[in-house]
């Protein structure tokens, strides 16, 4: 049992560790390349600053710049990092309920993660389909 535990602690770190690599994160060149502004780009604010440092950053790498598309695609990175912690909760309540040897208290613990596991998979997938319509809406 103890080492289930270790295992998925070392997992949700490993998780932590390389999850920034996963998903393209800032890198120091172009923190530097976007500190030097020029006077024209100086004078936006908000989202035009955001939208204009967004172009400069993706523009070797051939992805997409619109500032919608990429805090979609944030979202559902997040919405999908929950989901698969909802599945690693669902397989630990399997295995503590397998293991149980006949003791209630364990069952009904395991019983209670599944149907914590199961409401949180639903609130998820309700997220993500919204979050999916919305982004979809807004970068047409």
């Amino acid at each position: 049992m103890r080492s289930i535990k270790y295992f998925f602690i070392f997992l949700i770190m490993a998780t932590i560790v390389y999850l920034p690599s996963i998903v393209l994160a800032d890198t120091a060149q172009t923190t530097k390349k976007t500190a030097e502004t020029t006077p024209a780009t100086q004078k936006k604010t908000g989202l035009q600053q955001s939208q204009t440092n967004l172009g400069k950053v993706t523009k070797s790498s051939g992805l997409s710049f619109s500032l919608e598309s990429t805090i979609g695609t944030v979202i559902k990175g997040a919405l999908s990092l929950v989901g698969t912690i909802f599945l690693i909760l669902t397989v630990y309540a399997g295995i503590l309920w397998m293991t149980a040897r006949g003791d209630d208290s364990q069952v009904e613990k395991s019983q209670n993660i599944i149907r914590a596991s199961i409401i949180g998979l639903f609130i998820t997938l309700s997220a993500y389909a919204i979050t999916y319509y919305i982004t979809n809406r807004l970068s047409v």
